[in-house]
This record gives structure tokens, C-alpha cells and sequence, in this order.
């Protein structure tokens, strides 16, 4: 029984975040999910290469773009200005990639979709046909 109920409230917990952001990658991409451990650690600049092999490269709209903010918050345990702090000081010690930091999420998608390696957080509802959305393990 409380088994069941631990299932239920973490089923329950990954959907809840699910709603806010949406992680989508190129559609020749060969991940078929991907999990909150390997997506932190793309985002953080601490994995550079897909599992698969090939080289990541994490899409991210400008600050105040809620599906941003929301996956800080859930992905990273981070805010906006913890996140920026911490990138600033990552490339200050010239150690792991910063994301690539780009104007809207309908440039996020486009970038996404021209590159094999990208993988971008956007809105659910900005989701279109060109490129696959991950889900998050």
C-alpha cells in the first residue's frame, strides 16, 4: 500500500512539471527519453555529449521565459539569478559550455530543429512538427 502511494505522489510530482516546460531535441536525435539527472547536467554545462555520442548543445530562451524558469526551478533547484551566477562563474574558471542563449522560443524550436546535437526547453504549447519532445524520467 504505501508503495503504491510513493508511486502515485512521484507519477503525480513528474507530470505536475511536465505542464510548464517541454524538452525537444532534433528529430534525428536517438534519445527517446531523458532523465532529470542528464538533462540538469547538460543544462549546468557538466555533460557535453550525447549518450549516443555527438556533441550537445543546450538552447535556452533569454531570462523571464517561463518555460525557462520552470525548468531552473524544477531541473536545477536554481532561480534566474542563482542560474546566471553560476554560469558567470563557469566561464570565468573557462571550465563547461554556458547554454546558448537565444531570442524567443520560436527561435529556440528553429535552432533545434537545424541542429542534430541541440536540445531546447519551450513552452508544451510551442511544440510543433519539426522536432520530438523527450520525455523527462
Amino acid at each position: 500500500m504505501i508503495l503504491r502511494t510513493v508511486i502515485t505522489v512521484l507519477a503525480l510530482a513528474a507530470s505536475a512539471f511536465a505542464d510548464d516546460f517541454a524538452v525537444v531535441v532534433n528529430k534525428s536525435n536517438a534519445a527517446a527519453h531523458i532523465s532529470k539527472v542528464q538533462l540538469r547536467r547538460m543544462v549546468m554545462g557538466e555533460m557535453n555529449a550525447w549518450p549516443a555520442g555527438g556533441k550537445v548543445l543546450v538552447l535556452l530562451a533569454g531570462p523571464g521565459d517561463p518555460a525557462r524558469a520552470a525548468m531552473l526551478k524544477t531541473i536545477c533547484g536554481m532561480s534566474e539569478s542563482d542560474f546566471v551566477k553560476y554560469i558567470a562563474q563557469k566561464a570565468f574558471g573557462g571550465n563547461g559550455a554556458a547554454p546558448k542563449v537565444l531570442p524567443s522560443t520560436g527561435v529556440v524550436l528553429k535552432v533545434v530543429q537545424l541542429t542534430p546535437g541541440g536540445i531546447g526547453i519551450v513552452a508544451p504549447g510551442d511544440v510543433n512538427e519539426t522536432v520530438k519532445v523527450l520525455p523527462i524520467e
